[in-house]
């Protein structure tokens, strides 16, 4: 009896000893990115941060359509802008090469509102802050490396239309 008390007890204390194992080994190895925007134009506006994972996926002009049709995607979270400085965090992430797409939507149709040919009229910004007319935004140049633990990339919203 007690040589299998003392089996069933070590069973238990390796199998705890393996699943606190894994859980420290997965939260070490996630990241975290602390997307900090600043220039936000307005009060209450809703900010919409994209965040994609696949270079495939990555296409700003995405968000001119309706939600229900965008593909690709990692993540989206939308959130009421405070003027000035807003952050937005994506916690449990994948280390590895990501890129952000922002835009507020001023009027809350849930879109990014564009006028011919294709130019945001709300203000818009991405990873490294790489901005129409100067460039056009696209994987190699708005994609941003995280590594295991804290991220943060500072975007400034900017206003395309003028």
């Amino acid at each position: 009896m007690q040589t299998q008390l003392f089996n069933h007890s070590f069973n238990l204390t390796i199998l705890m000893t393996c699943l606190l194992g894994q859980t420290s080994y997965a939260e070490e190895n996630q990241s975290s990115l602390a997307v900090e925007l600043s220039s936000v134009p307005t009060e209450g506006a809703i900010i919409t941060v994209i965040l994609f994972k696949d270079p495939k996926a990555f296409t700003p002009k995405m968000a001119t359509s309706d939600r229900n049709k965008w593909r690709g995607y990692h993540s989206v979270i939308d959130r009421r802008s405070r003027a000035g400085k807003s952050v937005v965090t994506f916690d449990e992430l994948v280390p590895g090469d990501y890129s952000v797409f922002v835009y507020c939507d001023l009027n809350s149709n849930k879109k990014l509102d564009t006028k011919f040919p294709g130019i945001p009229v709300e203000p818009i910004g991405t990873s490294n802050n790489i901005v129409p007319p100067r460039q056009r935004p696209a994987w190699d140049n708005t994609k941003i490396r995280l590594a295991p633990g804290k991220n943060v990339t500072k975007i400034k919203l900017v206003s395309v239309s003028r």
